[in-house]
């Protein structure tokens, strides 16, 4: 993977890069394995004691080279310990060990049980300067630690980005193809264009991937402060990039190259931030976002979700005129295609009545056209039974007499993908719809298809939430549960009451669920 991307991308690395990464191959064969054992498990840090690898013959040996080519850092005695995050340095203890060193401090701490809260009595004793022997203990029970090196995890990261140039795969992708579980077609890899034209192109994208993944964290631990953060670089760096062009010469890279750009991660970011915002109802701050990324990025397949977006919360603020004009712009920009332009081409016609415009658009009859939809006409009427009602019972009888499976089957194989009413042949798969079928059973279902068949219009809806099933024995016996699920506030309706009452009738097991808040501290 090195020797790959050093002679593809040897241009953006420095000249003590270089030299570093070309250090790995003199590395002798146990300290290479070392390296890539420690890189791709999860650290940061780790107790040499705990090492132990069958491939690798002289660990000590191993740990001292790599120490001294800078690919590792060494924690030990004769290391000052505050250089370290004293957090990571706790972790490395064990619950008991942890135990025995708050044993030793003068006031008793020993209350402490779980693991967590051991580490931040810890902690907060060195914090507050009870325990400024704590770094000594800690290495007195861990010995000797190591961990990747800053320089190294940093060039490895990028030596990744640059190989696998998709932020999804890692290491892990030569294992999983060692061990069979993946196969990848051989091809000739033909590079005819630099992705990265010059360093600083590759490291505004570095920087790029990292406020990305502060902004993901951020979202998950709903740091709104941090996100807000995120999104305003994002858009102080956007503002001061030049406007991407739409330029097709031979010379210039494939306008694909794009989403390996800074510009194309913070586009990203603030994608993901207008949608912050309009949840937020800061309509003004998302408009704002908007026009600044369809001024700066013109050639992009997420202009018409741009677009589209700016158009409705220019609504939202009560701004008509205006939004119909971005509407209309977009409605005829190349890069605008499928459902957005369809979305967009709507609200052209449904915010242009005179006398705001006079003129109808092109597209006026295309878009109003009606889509058929595969029903009968007498489906919600009582008619659909009583004139198909010899076939309904023997289909029915079919049912009734332990043959739903098999008619699912050659109806699925027959029909799958064609537009019915009531069906969604997405929702679930084949296998999960027989495993219904046979926990179930044929006399409840054929009961519930009967009604359903009789008046389906007053029975289309009000059904239980859930379905729950579960196989019983490996002969196929089975059970299955209808449950209506209801908050702590909510009241069941009068149309699911009837429906519960007829299940009940037809001999399902169900029942209600009440959900009920529960407090914060439990």
């Amino acid at each position: 993977m090195i020797a790959d991307v050093m002679a593809n991308h040897t241009h953006v690395f420095s000249d003590v890069e270089k030299s570093f990464l070309a250090s790995f191959k003199s590395l002798s064969d146990d300290g290479q394995r070392l390296f890539v054992r420690i890189y791709t498990r999860k650290g940061p840090w780790f107790r040499k004691s705990t090492i132990s690898y069958r491939e690798i013959s002289d660990l000590e040996h191993a740990v001292m080279e790599l120490k001294l080519a800078g690919y590792i850092d060494m924690l030990s005695c004769t290391v000052d310990p505050p250089e370290y995050d004293m957090e990571e340095a706790i972790d490395l203890l064990t619950v008991p060990e942890m135990k025995e060193i708050l044993k030793k401090l003068p006031k008793d701490n020993t209350s402490c049980t779980r693991r967590h809260e051991l580490a931040n009595t810890l902690l907060s004793l060195y914090h507050n300067g009870t325990c400024a022997s704590l770094p000594k203990q800690i290495l007195k029970w861990t010995g000797t630690c190591i961990r990747i090196s800053k320089m190294a995890d940093e060039l490895l990261w990028r030596i990744q980005r640059l190989f696998f140039l998709n932020g999804d795969q890692d290491l892990s992708s030569f294992l999983l193809v060692e061990f069979g579980v993946v196969k990848f077609p051989d091809y000739a890899c033909s590079i005819s264009h630099r992705i990265f034209q010059e360093r600083i192109d590759l490291l505004e994208y570095e920087e790029a991937i990292r406020v990305a993944q502060v902004m993901d964290e951020s979202l998950d631990n709903n740091n709104m402060d941090l996100v807000t953060r995120c999104i305003d670089l994002s858009e102080n760096r956007l503002c001061t990039m030049t406007k991407q062009e739409n330029a097709t010469s031979p010379e210039h890279p494939p306008l694909f190259f794009s989403r390996f750009s800074a510009s194309w991660v913070y586009s990203k970011i603030l994608t993901l931030g207008v949608s912050v915002y309009e949840r937020d109802r800061r309509y003004e701050d998302a408009i704002r976002i908007l026009k600044m990324l369809l001024s700066k990025i013109t050639c992009d397949r997420r202009r018409g979700y741009w677009t589209l977006r700016l158009s409705v919360d220019l609504e939202h603020m009560g701004r008509p005129n205006e939004s119909l004009s971005i509407a209309e712009g977009g409605a005829i920009d190349p890069w605008v295609r499928a459902g957005s332009k369809f979305a967009l081409q709507r609200r052209v016609l449904r915010l242009s009545k005179p006398p705001r415009r006079w003129k109808v658009p092109s597209y006026a009859d295309y878009v109003k056209r009606n889509i058929k939809e595969t029903a009968p006409l007498d489906l919600e009427t009582d008619y659909f039974y009583k004139s198909r009602k010899d076939l309904a019972e023997s289909q029915l009888k079919k049912v009734q007499d332990g043959m739903a499976e098999e008619m699912l089957i050659s109806s699925w194989e027959l029909h799958q993908g064609t537009s019915c009413q009531g069906v969604n042949w997405d929702r679930h798969s084949l296998t999960d719809l027989r495993a219904v079928v046979a926990c179930i059973g044929g006399h409840c279902l054929a009961l519930l298809l009967r009604h359903l068949a009789v008046d389906y219009r007053s029975w289309s809806s009000g059904m239980p939430d859930l379905l729950l099933w579960r196989f019983l024995d490996e002969r196929g016996g089975g059970e299955a549960k209808l449950v209506e699920v209801k908050g702590p506030r909510d009241q069941l309706s009068e149309q699911q009451r009837a429906w519960i009452l007829v299940l009940m009738d037809f001999g399902f097991d169900v029942e209600v669920c009440k959900v009920s808040t529960v407090a914060k501290r439990r």
